[in-house]
């Protein structure tokens, strides 16, 4: 099948750079988020550097000593003056509202999903795009699509449950020789179907959403129709996955040393002055926001650049189906 993905790539450039209500929407996709890890500062705290604090001038190292102690008793008196049924409303209220969060960010996530692909299908045809078009997208198609994101997930979820226990019961078998060989056996089919399994789910629901979006499909329906595009365009669309992962790894390269200076000149600041470090701070963590958009923007072009081959790779098999 003869894909033009240099003409993918440039459509999608044009279409998010015209459109940049798809920056604010791509910000909901996800892989929007940005995690950072912490480091040391490079000195070592030992107990001769305790000493020092205690020995001080303005540290009396008995009274501090003291004072954490009488802290640490008074806390330990008030937690253990908390009735139980606190405690279990404490932890119900925590669970609630992780399990909330998610429900929430699951939603929104699919909710742009839908947002994104159907303006970007707009554009493509011709059409004027709008966030209130994006929004009546999203909610349309978010339910569909939430049960593609989550069903096949949990679907996957417990045939590695069942290949796990299918090791456990081999381990239990009575033949000793024979127990370890089937769960070496069951093992390398375990791991062969996380690996493929995990590929292949994630091309289905790829191309499945748009499908939803695109063409007004059941999520069943689409499921059953991406299982046949995936095999018959199973190329192409490794190739887009490989050109999307490509982009991905250099704009996080460029991200991460957009990072690293932003927070180097913080602390540069503070070294310098508090006086300077606080204000530099503070446009520091703004810029961060606004970078935000740009993560938004490259969210949206990669989705993109899915549904266009989605699109391709569909007048290509109508042309073919025609010609027969």
């Amino acid at each position: 099948m003869n894909i033009d993905f240099r003409k993918i790539i440039k459509r999608s450039w044009e279409i998010i750079k015209k459109n940049k209500i798809l920056w604010i929407l791509g910000m909901l996709l996800g892989g929007a988020s940005v995690g950072s890890g912490g480091g040391g500062s490079g000195y070592d705290f030992d107990s001769s550097d305790v000493d020092k604090i205690k020995n001080s001038d303005f540290v009396d190292g008995d009274q501090l000593t003291s004072a954490i102690d009488s802290f640490l008793t008074s806390l330990s008196e008030v937690i253990a003056k908390i009735p139980p049924y606190i405690w279990i409303l404490i932890i119900v209220t925590l669970i609630s509202v992780i399990i909330l969060g998610i429900i929430v960010k699951i939603y929104l996530n699919n909710w742009a999903e839908g947002a994104v692909i159907g303006l970007v299908n707009g554009a493509e045809k011709g059409e004027e795009i709008s966030f209130r078009k994006g929004a009546i997208y999203g909610i349309r198609f978010a339910k569909r699509l939430v049960l593609i994101s989550i069903v096949p997930g949990l679907i996957y979820f417990l045939i590695l449950i069942a290949f796990g226990l299918l090791i456990v019961f081999s381990l239990l078998f009575p033949v000793p020789v024979l127990n370890i060989i089937l769960a070496i056996i069951f093992g390398f089919i375990l791991i062969f179907f996380m690996l493929i399994g995990s590929l292949f789910l994630s091309l289905l629901k790829i191309i499945s959403i748009r499908i939803v979006v695109v063409e007004d499909k059941d999520y069943l329906e689409a499921y059953k129709e991406a299982f046949t595009f995936v095999k018959k365009a199973f190329l192409e669309i490794i190739i887009q996955g490989v050109i999307n992962y490509s982009f991905g790894c250099g704009f996080g390269c460029l991200y991460l040393i957009f990072l690293i200076v932003i927070i180097g000149i913080i602390i540069l600041g503070f070294f310098i002055h508090v006086g300077l470090g606080l204000p530099l701070a503070l446009l520091g963590l703004l810029i961060l926001i606004v970078s935000g958009v740009f993560v938004g923007a490259f969210n949206s072009f990669k989705s993109a650049n899915w549904t266009l081959l989605y699109k391709q790779v569909r007048e290509k098999q109508k042309e073919g189906n025609n010609a027969k």
